[in-house]
């Protein structure tokens, strides 16, 4: 499939929380940079995961979803190659881009301003090469910690999504 294909097919999923310019930003952002891994976290029904999954086939690229939580695998996902784990979202995240040259992150954990703040700062340190999404990012606490950080940390360009909910993608500069 190519990259238009793959966006109507992800549309036709009708993920929840995923509008279609979500959709277009995630499939243009792996072509573009072309991760060797992707890591998601906050995984509930499977949404971001069932959208990264069908992205990530464009190329030939290992995902990983983590859950903190739920056991067992959404039904979104069945059938789906999609290494899934259960446990803390930004420390198994930091385990599994150990030596990756481009990860591609996107988080969807608790939207409060610290929660974001720290995993946003911690991930600049330590993974400083990674493609980040915050998903959610238009939640008031979310979007203050996202501003808070990007004006202390001047290394990274945005593309913010229009939508509802908002997806924001950084990356290094």
């Amino acid at each position: 499939m190519n990259i238009e294909e793959t966006i109507v097919a992800i549309d036709e999923l009708k993920l929840n929380g995923f509008p279609h310019e979500h959709v277009k930003l995630v499939c243009e952002t792996v072509i573009e940079f072309q991760p060797d891994i992707i890591c998601e976290w906050g995984t509930n029904a499977g949404n971001s995961a069932r959208m990264l999954y069908e992205a990530a086939q464009l190329i030939p690229c290992p995902l990983h979803s983590i859950e903190n939580g739920q056991q067992g695998i959404p039904p979104l996902l069945e059938g789906c190659h999609i290494n899934l784990h259960h446990g803390q979202g930004l420390d198994l995240t930091l385990a599994l881009t150990a030596g990756s040259e481009r990860p591609l992150i996107l988080i969807d954990d608790h939207h409060v301003y610290q929660t974001t703040y720290d995993n946003l700062a911690i991930l600049s340190e330590q993974r400083p090469q990674a493609v980040l999404f915050i998903h959610d990012s238009l939640a008031s606490e979310a979007t203050h910690a996202l501003m808070n950080f990007l004006s202390s940390n001047g290394g990274y360009k945005v593309t913010d999504s229009t939508s509802e909910s908002g997806l924001t993608r950084l990356w290094p500069v």
